[in-house]
Order: C-alpha cells, then sequence, then structure tokens
C-alpha cells in the first residue's frame, strides 16, 4: 500500500490525512471547510492556530498527487478549493481494505478482553 508521510497507519496525523481526503472525496472543499467537517467528526482542531496541521496535511496530499487545489475566485476573499484525484481515490480504496482487516483484529482485541475482564470479575 503507498504511504504519505511518516507516521503510518494509526498514528494522529495518518488519521487526520485519510479523513481529510474522504472529506475531499466527497466534495471539493475549501480548508476551512475541511476542518469544520473535522471537528464535527471528533478532531481535535480549535482555533486558528490549529488551522496550520490542516494545511499542512493538504500540503501532504496534494505533493503525494491525492489532490489538486484550484482557486475559486468568485468568492472574496478568493479560496483554495480541493478536489481528488483518481491517485487519491484509489489510495482511499486501499485503504478502506486495510481498515476493514484492522477493524477484525480490534473487534477480536476487544472481545477478548471483555470476556478476560468478566473472567478476572468473577475471580475476585
Amino acid at each position: 500500500m503507498r504511504r504519505m508521510g511518516r507516521g503510518g497507519f494509526g498514528g494522529f496525523g495518518w488519521w487526520l490525512s485519510v479523513f481529510s481526503l474522504l472529506l475531499i472525496a466527497e466534495k471539493p472543499r475549501h480548508g476551512y471547510e475541511i476542518a469544520s467537517e473535522l471537528r464535527k467528526m471528533g478532531f481535535p482542531i480549535m482555533g486558528v492556530g490549529h488551522m496550520g496541521t490542516v494545511y499542512r496535511t493538504l500540503a501532504s496530499l496534494e505533493a503525494s498527487g491525492f489532490i489538486i487545489p484550484e482557486w475559486d475566485t468568485t468568492t472574496s476573499p478568493p479560496r483554495k478549493i480541493y478536489r481528488i484525484t483518481p491517485i487519491g481515490m484509489e489510495y482511499l480504496r486501499e485503504v478502506s481494505l486495510e481498515m476493514k482487516s484492522t477493524k477484525k483484529l480490534l473487534d477480536e482485541f476487544v472481545k477478548r478482553l471483555e470476556r478476560l475482564g468478566d473472567e478476572s470479575e468473577r475471580k475476585a
């Protein structure tokens, strides 16, 4: 699977990248709209200071060829609108397969941990 940047699967930056890419795949968006949607999902992106994290993520997605920016000059001020590329869509499909596999492992982990908790409560 093609990887983006450092951190890999499971790191905060990776999750931010794939969710940002997913939002852009749903529809072309500008940075503040992406940040707003990420906040609604539960990502801790608060205030203008954290927008740098979003824009660094978008720059990384662009450098990887997953998105392309286009200027919307019909608004004031003009906004950079991000669109997904075919390579970006391919990456999302690969990520989906990896997430499905990881979900099975996580479900198994939780099931066993819950069973362990039940057994330790009976022993106590």
